[in-house]
């Protein structure tokens, strides 16, 4: 079982998740010095809760969906935060259920989910803009 570090934010969580029916899927992220993520001040790589994320098959390991890893596989949405620092970190995706948009992130973007993201996972994940 791998070891989680302590999340070090004191960031408001919020939680994403809109529907009490909803479906997860466990992915590991890619972590360590191959983390895509950028450190912040103390070093930790946060992927925080309502990312889109993307899955790379080649490698068997998901991350942030970003300009740089557009052409990859959109599966849903970070659940929960995640720190890859240190190494390979697994967290809940959620894969089919109901989503606010106002607290997802992607192609590093607050608040708004792009066109193709929405159409990879139409049908599955639903968007919807509750207010703040």
């Amino acid at each position: 079982m791998p070891y989680r570090t302590a999340m070090a934010s004191y960031q408001e969580h919020k939680d994403v998740i809109l529907s009490r029916h909803w479906v997860p899927a466990a992915y590991t992220f890619m972590g360590g010095s191959a983390s895509p993520v950028t450190a912040d001040s103390d070093g930790n790589k946060i992927i925080y809760a309502g990312q889109v994320v993307s899955f790379d098959a080649a490698s068997g390991k998901a991350y942030p969906h970003s300009v740089a890893h557009a052409a990859q596989t959109v599966v849903g949405v970070l659940v929960e935060d995640v720190n890859t620092r240190y190494a390979d970190e697994a967290a809940t995706v959620l894969i089919d259920g109901y989503v606010d948009e106002n607290l997802c992130r992607d192609i590093d973007v607050f608040g708004a989910v792009g066109t193709a993201a929405k159409t990879a996972l139409s049908g599955r994940v639903n968007f919807t803009k509750r207010g703040l």
